[in-house]
């Protein structure tokens, strides 16, 4: 499965191990986030490689992330549309599954100091709030994967606040750093 290497790549790394992910039926975040292209758009590097980011539609919050990769001994463009959506103060990075189309791997994310911090769910933790009912949604028998349904904004309240929620990871973040405008 080819999976772009930004934010799909921070979202997904389960993925590319061959372990279980967190998607979601609908993008997260209750509003689009507008962005500028002076914070965004640049070469972003990460320890397993290197993205172009090009902001795509500023008020709407959507990136074109693209990067170079080895298939079939061949080097091949591949890019992915990223939908930036906010709740509060924080922010989220949504991308369709390719494999998956009615499905969004999704993460927090911060921009801030020339760096990209991405933190994906915890496939685990949210797992277990759903099946207690805490997170509308489903754990897929055949792969063990996590689905959640529309995430409202109470639901957004309680991962905001970690009160109920706490499904992130916050000892493993993703990290990409700003290499060129």
């Amino acid at each position: 499965m080819a999976l772009p290497k930004f934010l799909y790549l921070s979202l997904s790394l389960v993925l590319l191990t061959g372990c279980h992910a967190v998607y979601s039926t609908h993008p997260v975040g209750e509003t689009p986030a507008a962005v500028s292209p002076d914070d965004w758009e640049g070469t972003w590097v990460h320890k397993d490689g290197a993205v172009t980011v090009a902001v795509l539609d500023r008020e709407r919050g959507i990136l074109d992330v693209g990067w170079v990769e080895k298939k079939q001994e061949r080097l091949q463009f591949e890019h992915y549309q990223v939908q930036l959506r906010k709740s509060g103060e924080w922010l989220f990075g949504n991308v369709q599954d390719p494999d998956k189309p009615k499905l969004y791997v999704w993460a927090r994310i911060r921009n801030e100091d020339g760096q990209i911090i991405v933190w994906v769910p915890d496939v685990e933790k949210t797992k277990a709030l759903v099946e207690k009912g805490m997170l509308p949604g489903r754990v897929e028998k055949k792969d063990g994967d996590v689905v959640l349904s529309a995430i409202g904004t109470a639901e957004l309240k309680a991962i905001i606040s970690g009160e109920k929620c706490m499904i992130f990871d916050w000892s493993q973040p993703r990290i990409f750093r700003r290499l060129t405008n």
